[in-house]
């Protein structure tokens, strides 16, 4: 007869060991390796792994065996709490199982920021939720933020809600994009948009918010002939 080869590997991936641990605090290196249970593959690392706060440089990575090394490029910032996103970035080797625990937490500083803000997002136009909108937070209180400046943090829309964690007090203008060159910046015209005219407090204002996402209007003149 022929062999069935056995049920098949439902299990995903987990990480078995890491350095540093997960959660871990005064974190001084440059570089994050996670060690798995199995056998993996990386696909599509680009677009599905996102850090926030986001860092000018992405990080490198690299693929030995079992273990993945995440490389940082840029200075991380003192006293800061770091989330690490692999999104469908980790499979496992036969089946493609996704990672199972897709979050990594560290901070450089004594303790880990543990704040949370959620939220709400949906098209104004039909009212139905929105998902693959980066809704960003930013220190910087002022209007052009958006456009010149990274956002201090960053969480992805799906099914219409979003969900910051490991966030530090403080005052926030927080603006969502669909951000179609993936530069973190409100730079091209055809980007869809939405905003609240109040500053965000937190933790006082960490009640869920509402943001209504809609494609602005063109504003620049320009000279045709």
């Amino acid at each position: 007869g022929v062999p069935t080869g056995g049920p098949k590997d439902v299990t995903p991936p987990n990480i078995a060991k890491s350095l540093p641990e997960n959660f871990s605090t005064n974190f001084t290196g440059n570089k994050i390796r996670l060690k798995f249970d199995e056998f993996v593959q990386i696909k599509n690392f680009n677009n599905e792994f996102v850090i926030s706060p986001p860092l000018k440089v992405k990080p490198k990575y690299s693929l030995s065996g079992k273990t993945l090394t995440i490389e940082f490029d840029s200075t991380l910032a003192e006293n800061t709490t770091y989330s690490l996103f692999f999104g469908k970035s980790v499979v496992d080797l036969n089946e493609g199982n996704v990672l199972d625990s897709n979050t990594f937490v560290f901070s450089t500083g004594p303790q880990l920021d543990s704040l949370e803000l959620s939220g709400k997002i949906v098209d104004s136009n039909t009212g139905l939720p929105v998902s693959g909108v980066m809704v960003n937070l930013y220190k910087n209180l002022s209007d052009s933020a958006p456009v010149n400046t990274f956002p201090s943090y960053f969480a992805p829309s799906k099914d219409g809600e979003f969900r910051f964690k490991n966030l530090a007090g403080g005052s926030y203008k927080i603006f969502a994009l669909e951000d179609a060159n993936n530069n973190f910046l409100y730079d091209l015209p055809n980007e869809k948009i939405a905003f609240s005219n109040t500053i965000i407090s937190i933790p006082e204002d960490s009640s869920e918010l509402s943001l209504k996402v809609f494609t602005p209007e063109q504003t620049k003149q320009r000279v045709f002939k």
